[in-house]
C-alpha cells in the first residue's frame, strides 16, 4: 500500500480502501501502525484510520495507544488517561472499565494509562495475543497507535500478533536506512507488513503522470481531475 497525504482528506478513505479491497489484507481485522522513529506520522494515521473504518462499516472501531513511554491518542481526543492498557495488562483494570466510550459509536479509544513498569515486562506475544482474542470479541476492527520500533522493541509483539502491520514514513523526516532497519526486524518478528503510508506530502504535488496525460486534485486551477 502505498498512500500519500495525511495532511489530505483523502488520506483515510484511500488507505481504508487499499487495506479492504486487497486480496492479502482484506479479511483483516486487528493493525498495528508503526514508525522507524517518532514524528513520522503514526499517531494522526492511526486515529484517521480507526475514524474512517467506523463510517464506513457503521460499527464501531476500538483506537488503542500501545505507545506506552509516550502516548498521544488521549491528547488528540481530550481524553482522560484512565487506567489504559496498562492498567489492563496489569489486570488492575478490566477490558470493559478501561476503554473511553465518551466519543460515541464511531470510535472507541483504549488509552495507554500510566507506565509503572518496563513496557517489556507488559507487552509480550502472549498478554497481546490474550488482549487481541478480547478486544475481537467485541469490536469488528482494533487498531494500535505503536510506539517507534527503532526505539521500542515492545512493537514487534504486538506486530507479530495482529493481521497486518502498517509502516508511516514522513517526508523529510524518515531516512531510508531506518525504514530499512523497521521493515527487517518487523519481518523478522513475523510481522505482516501490508505496506507503507507516505505523509508530508500534498494532494497536489503527488498528482499522478501519465506521458502528457496529467491527473490533478480538482481544486487545482486549470486541469481536469
Amino acid at each position: 500500500i502505498g498512500v500519500t497525504g495525511v495532511q489530505t482528506c483523502a488520506l483515510p478513505i484511500s488507505l481504508r480502501a487499499n487495506l479492504f479491497l486487497s486480496l492479502q489484507t482484506k479479511d483483516t481485522r486487528s493493525i498495528a501502525v508503526a514508525s522507524s522513529m517518532s514524528a513520522e506520522g503514526k499517531s494522526s494515521v492511526a486515529s484517521q484510520l480507526a475514524l474512517s473504518i467506523a463510517k464506513a462499516s457503521g460499527q464501531t472501531v476500538l483506537l488503542v495507544d500501545a505507545d506506552l513511554r509516550c502516548p498521544d491518542q488521549h491528547d488528540i481526543f481530550g481524553l482522560e488517561m484512565g487506567p489504559g492498557l496498562s492498567g489492563v495488562l496489569e489486570k488492575k483494570a478490566s477490558f470493559e472499565d478501561a476503554i473511553d466510550q465518551s466519543l460515541g459509536s464511531l470510535v472507541h479509544v483504549l488509552p495507554a494509562g500510566p507506565l509503572n513498569c518496563s513496557p517489556h515486562r507488559l507487552v509480550n506475544e502472549d498478554s497481546i495475543k490474550g488482549f487481541v482474542d478480547e478486544a475481537l470479541r467485541n469490536y469488528s476492527v482494533v487498531i494500535f497507535d505503536t510506539a517507534p520500533v527503532l526505539a521500542a522493541g515492545e512493537t514487534l509483539a504486538i506486530a507479530s500478533v495482529v493481521d497486518t502491520t502498517l509502516l508511516c514514513v514522513m517526508r523529510d523526516v524518515s531516512r531510508m536506512e531506518n525504514v530499512s532497519r523497521t521493515t527487517r526486524r518487523l519481518e523478522a518478528a513475523g510481522a505482516n507488513i501490508a505496506g507503507t503510508v507516505f505523509s508530508g506530502v500534498t494532494a497536489r504535488q503527488y498528482a499522478y503522470r501519465y506521458g502528457d496525460y496529467h491527473y490533478a486534485v480538482a481544486s487545482d486551477p486549470g486541469r481536469i481531475s
